[in-house]
C-alpha cells in the first residue's frame, strides 16, 4: 500500500548550505594563493610585487584601500605606511601603543581585528568604513607590521581566512627590508664563523706535522669530515696519467676503507690542477648547458654526482689538486669553496715547511758525519806524529794483551770509559741507543763485570783510555 501525504516532510534532512559554503571558501582561498604564487614566481621589484599582491587581495575581498604598515624601528607602538593601493596623506601613521588590540597581539594572539577603528578615520575619508587589521609576524613570532583593509560594506566570511593566508607571504616578501637585511647579516655571520672555526681546526692539524704524507692524509681526512662528502682526495700528475696519492672515504659508505678512488678524467684533472673547478651536477648533457665540462659522463657513470677541486701550488709549481666529491648533486656554497682554497694554501705552506725540515735534518746528518770523520783523521795524524819510544834491547817485551772484545766493542768501551752517555755514544758512532746498550751488556758479560763503573776501571787498568 502506498500512501502519499502532502505537506512538510516529517523527517527533514540536514541542510547542505554550510558544507557548500565551507567548500566555496576553501576553493576561493586556494585560487587566491595560486595567483599569489604566480606573482611571486615572476622577477619583479619589491614594490611591483607588493602592488600586484595588494591588487589581487583587493579583487578577492572587495577592499577599496589596503595599506601595509611597517613598524618604525626604535618605536614599538608606531607604524608608518609602506605599500598601499591609493595615495595617502603625508605624515600618515598609526599610533596604536594604547590600544587593547595591540596589547593582545603583543601577548601572542594573531587574530585579525574587524570593525571601526577611529585612528584610521582621517585617512582618505574612511570614516564609517569597515576596517580589518591583520598583524604581520616574522617566522619567530615577532610583530613586524600591520595590514589594514578598508571597505564600505561588511566583510565576507572568507575574508579573514584569505588575509591570514597571505600575511606570512607579505611579512617575508614585502614588509621589512630591515628585517631581511638582519637575517642575511646573521646568515653571513654564521658562514664566517663556520669558515673561521673549521679553518682553525685544519691549520692546527697541518701545522702539527712535518711529514709530507701525514700532512696530506690529515688534510683530506679533516676536510672530508667537515664538508660531509663521499670522498676527499689529492691527485698528482705523473706524466700522461693522474694518480690518487691520499684519500678520505666516508666510513658509512666504506666501513673498512676498501673502496679505491674513482679515476678522474684527464681533462677534468688537468683543469683542477690549474684553477678552482666546480661541477655541481655531472648528469648534464652536452650542448644543453653552458656548465657542461667535457668528460663528466665518466664521473656520472662512476657514481659521482658532483665534484669540486682546487690546485695545490708549492713554491710556484703545481704539486697536485685537492678534490671533494659527492654521490649526489650538490650546490657547492661559496664558503665551502673558500675553505677548500684556504686548505690548499695551508697544505702548500705545510709542505714547504716539511721540505725545509727535511733539508735541515739532512744537513745535520752530513755535518755530524763530517765531524766524526774529521775527528778520526785528527786522531790518526796525532798518533802518526808521536815519536816511538826506544826500549833497551835487553828489556823484556810485554806480550800483547789478548782481549775477548771485538773492535766495535772496544770502541764502545773506550767511549764509556771517557764518561759519555749511551745517547752521545750513539750519535758519535751513528747507532741507536738500544744498540749501544746491547754492546755494553755484551762487554760486561764477556769481561764478567757487573757495573758500568767496573767497565771504566777495566779500561783504565788496561790502558784503553
Amino acid at each position: 500500500m502506498l500512501i502519499l501525504v502532502s505537506g512538510v516532510p516529517p523527517f527533514p534532512g540536514p541542510s547542505e548550505e554550510p558544507v557548500k559554503k565551507t567548500i566555496d571558501n576553501a576553493q576561493a582561498c586556494a585560487n587566491f594563493l595560486q595567483r599569489i604564487g604566480i606573482i611571486l614566481g615572476k622577477t619583479q621589484t619589491r614594490n611591483e610585487t607588493g602592488s600586484a599582491i595588494l591588487g589581487e587581495l583587493s579583487a578577492a575581498t572587495g577592499a577599496y584601500q589596503i595599506i601595509i604598515w611597517r613598524r618604525e624601528p626604535g618605536r614599538a607602538g608606531r607604524f608608518l605606511p609602506d605599500i598601499h593601493l591609493a595615495e595617502l596623506p603625508k605624515n600618515s601613521a598609526i599610533d596604536c601603543s594604547g590600544q587593547s588590540w595591540f596589547n593582545t597581539w603583543e601577548m601572542g594572539s594573531i587574530e585579525p581585528y574587524q570593525g571601526e577603528f577611529p585612528s584610521l578615520d582621517s585617512l582618505n575619508g574612511m570614516s564609517g568604513s569597515q576596517h580589518l587589521l591583520q598583524p604581520l609576524l616574522s617566522p619567530e613570532g615577532v610583530l613586524l607590521g600591520l595590514m589594514s583593509m578598508h571597505k564600505k560594506s561588511a566583510w565576507t566570511e572568507e575574508t579573514p581566512e584569505i588575509c591570514q593566508s597571505v600575511s606570512t607571504v607579505l611579512a617575508s616578501a614585502l614588509l621589512t627590508p630591515e628585517h631581511r637585511e638582519a637575517q642575511e647579516s646573521q646568515a653571513r655571520l654564521a658562514r664566517e664563523l663556520w669558515f673561521e672555526r673549521h679553518l682553525r681546526i685544519i691549520l692546527s692539524k697541518l701545522n702539527a706535522r712535518l711529514d709530507r704524507d701525514a700532512i696530506l692524509q690529515s688534510a683530506v681526512d679533516t676536510l672530508g669530515r667537515i664538508l660531509k662528502v663521499t670522498g676527499c682526495l689529492v691527485i698528482k700528475n705523473e706524466g700522461a696519467t693522474y694518480r690518487t696519492s691520499h684519500e678520505y672515504i666516508d666510513q658509512e659508505l666504506s666501513p673498512l676503507g676498501l673502496n679505491s678512488s674513482t679515476t678522474i678524467p684527464p681533462n677534468i684533472a688537468s683543469l683542477m690542477l690549474q684553477r678552482t673547478t666546480i661541477i655541481n651536477e655531472t648528469g648534464l648533457r652536452k650542448h644543453e648547458s653552458p656548465r657542461y665540462v667535457e668528460g663528466i659522463e665518466a664521473l656520472f657513470e662512476n657514481g659521482i654526482g658532483s665534484l669540486a677541486g682546487v690546485p695545490i701550488i708549492v713554491n710556484g709549481t703545481s704539486f697536485g689538486a685537492l678534490l671533494v666529491q659527492s654521490e649526489m648533486c650538490r650546490q657547492w656554497q661559496a664558503h665551502e669553496i673558500q675553505l677548500m682554497e684556504s686548505t690548499s694554501q695551508a697544505i702548500s705552506a705545510a709542505l714547504h715547511n716539511a721540505k725545509i725540515y727535511e733539508d735541515v735534518k739532512e744537513q745535520l746528518f752530513n755535518v755530524n758525519l763530517l765531524s766524526n770523520l774529521t775527528r778520526q783523521i785528527s786522531s790518526a795524524l796525532e798518533h802518526m806524529g808521536k815519536p816511538k819510544e826506544e826500549t833497551p834491547s835487553d828489556a823484556p817485551v810485554a806480550a800483547p794483551i789478548k782481549s775477548p772484545l771485538s773492535t766495535r766493542e772496544l770502541e764502545v768501551l773506550r767511549l764509556i770509559a771517557s764518561g759519555l752517555a749511551n745517547r752521545e755514544i750513539a750519535q758519535r758512532l751513528f747507532l741507536t741507543e738500544s744498540t749501544v746498550e746491547l754492546h755494553a751488556s755484551r762487554i760486561r758479560k764477556k769481561l764478567k763485570l757487573k757495573s758500568r763503573t767496573a767497565l771504566v776501571k777495566y779500561a783504565c787498568d788496561n790502558h784503553l783510555v
